[in-house]
C-alpha cells in the first residue's frame, strides 16, 4: 500500500491505490463485501495522522449521535480523508501491518 510509513502521513490524505484490495482479518475484501454496506472507516487523525483531540468518538468509547468523530470514505482513494461524522455510524476499522526492512 505504502513504500513506508512516513509516506501515509505526509499531509495529503494517505492516498490509496484502489487496484490493492482491502481484507479484513476473515479474508473478506471490505469493499467488495456486501458486510460493510458504508464503506467508510474511523482514523480519529489530521491527514498528517495527528489525533484529531475533538473527533476520535471519545477514545473510541461513545456510539451517540451526537458525538462526532474523523473518517474516511474507502472509496475517496484516501486513507486519512476528512470526513466529520457521528460516531453513531458503523464503520469499518482498518489495522496496518508494519515490517521493519532489514
Amino acid at each position: 500500500m505504502f513504500r513506508n510509513w512516513r509516506e501515509i502521513f505526509t499531509g495529503h490524505g494517505g492516498p490509496l491505490d484502489a487496484r490493492i484490495p482491502l481484507y479484513s482479518f476473515d479474508d473478506r475484501d471490505v469493499i467488495a463485501d456486501p458486510f460493510w454496506p458504508q464503506k467508510n472507516m474511523w482514523h480519529g487523525s489530521s491527514s498528517r495522522g495527528l489525533r484529531v483531540v475533538d473527533k476520535h468518538c471519545e477514545t473510541w468509547r461513545a456510539d451517540h449521535l451526537s458525538v462526532m468523530g474523523q473518517s474516511s470514505s474507502l472509496t475517496s482513494g484516501l486513507l486519512l480523508g476528512q470526513q466529520t461524522r457521528s460516531c453513531s455510524n458503523q464503520y469499518i476499522v482498518l489495522c496496518i501491518e508494519t515490517h521493519k526492512t532489514l
